[in-house]
């Protein structure tokens, strides 16, 4: 499926059916499902929560009703997941993992950081142009935070086409390179 037509799905107006559903995904019961999984056991992953072992299983009831799947195989010695069970995971830890980010960047901007930049570069980039580059961009501008990755240089050209950085570094030899790429949100150079 092309991108542009993932993205008009995205896009969409949700149904009332999907909207309700999606109302009954809260990060307690993610993080509570997580837990179960991680632990695969539903009284260890209570414990390792703080909250009661009824609490847990009523929250992972409630979530397979909700959703008409079944997220676990109930075992005598534990729990193991489903194949929806496993898709649910995948999204399920992603989705903690990007609110803890919301809160890592909130707080910097609590403790006086003013901007955030996304920079893909290949490893000859870093390696032997930006330690000089960054030091003295950071002594000019010390309350920007900068997200430096290090990617191959056609990956490079490719995360800035799709949003994933505002700058990109990246060697002239790579197949999708341009010597000079920019628009007002996002620039490639190469070399």
């Amino acid at each position: 499926m092309p991108l542009a037509s993932i993205d008009d799905d995205l896009q969409r107006n949700p149904t009332p059916a999907e909207a309700a559903l999606t109302r009954r995904v809260d990060l307690t019961t993610l993080r509570l499902f997580v837990a179960v999984c991680d632990e695969q056991n539903l009284t260890r992953a209570a414990q390792r929560e703080g909250i009661a072992a009824s609490a847990v299983s009523k929250r992972m009831n409630d979530f397979e009703l909700a959703f008409g799947v079944t997220l676990f195989k109930r075992l005598a010695k534990g729990m193991a997941l489903t194949p929806a069970g496993e898709a649910l995971l995948h999204h399920a830890r992603v989705t903690l993992l990007n609110v803890e980010k919301i809160a890592v960047e909130l707080s910097e901007y609590s403790q006086g950081v003013r901007g955030h930049v996304r920079m893909l570069a290949n490893l000859s980039a870093i390696v032997q142009y930006l330690p000089e580059d960054l030091s003295a961009f950071f002594g000019a501008h010390g309350l920007l935070r900068v997200d430096l990755q290090e990617r191959p240089s056609g990956q490079v050209v490719r995360g800035i086409e799709e949003g994933a950085a505002e700058i990109g570094i990246c060697s002239a030899e790579a197949d999708n390179a341009r010597s000079t790429f920019s628009t007002t949100d996002t620039t490639i150079w190469s070399w």
